[in-house]
C-alpha cells in the first residue's frame, strides 16, 4: 500500500500520513504515531464530509469515531455503510498482505488506483 498525502483537511505532517494502525481499542495518540506494530492498517483517499477533531485529519477522525464499524471491514454491509459515511475510498491491509477495499478503485496492470491522476504519470 502506498499513499501520497495532498492535505485537504488537517496538516501536512508525518503524523498525519497514512496508513493508520487499527487496534482492538484505538486511542487518539495511536493515530499520530509514525512507527507502530499493527495487524491491520487503513489508508484513505478523498475528502470526508465532516469537520475533523482539532489536531487531526478527516481519516483519523473517522477511525476514532467509528472503531466498531472499521473492525468489521470485511462485512459487505459494513463496507456500504463506510462508503456512505466517508464518500470516498478506503483500503485495509493486514499484516499477512490481504487487503479489502471500500469504494471505487481503478485497476491497471494488476495495480489498484484510488483515482485516475496516475494516468498522466504512466504515460511518461
Amino acid at each position: 500500500m502506498l499513499h501520497f498525502r495532498i492535505t485537504s483537511k488537517g496538516e501536512t505532517t508525518k503524523e498525519q500520513t497514512h496508513p493508520y494502525p487499527i487496534y482492538k481499542r484505538i486511542l487518539k495518540n495511536d493515530l499520530s504515531k509514525i512507527a507502530y506494530n499493527s495487524n491491520l492498517v487503513v489508508a484513505h483517499n478523498g475528502t470526508m464530509p465532516f469537520i475533523p477533531i482539532d489536531g487531526m485529519n478527516d481519516t483519523q477522525t473517522f477511525i476514532l469515531r467509528n472503531q466498531d464499524l472499521i473492525k468489521q471491514y470485511e462485512d459487505f454491509r459494513k463496507k456500504i455503510k463506510m462508503q456512505k459515511l466517508t464518500q470516498s475510498r478506503l483500503c485495509f491491509l493486514s499484516k499477512k498482505g490481504n487487503y479489502q477495499i471500500v469504494g471505487s478503485f481503478e485497476k491497471k496492470d494488476g495495480v489498484l488506483y484510488s483515482n485516475s491522476s496516475y494516468k498522466g504519470y504512466l504515460e511518461w
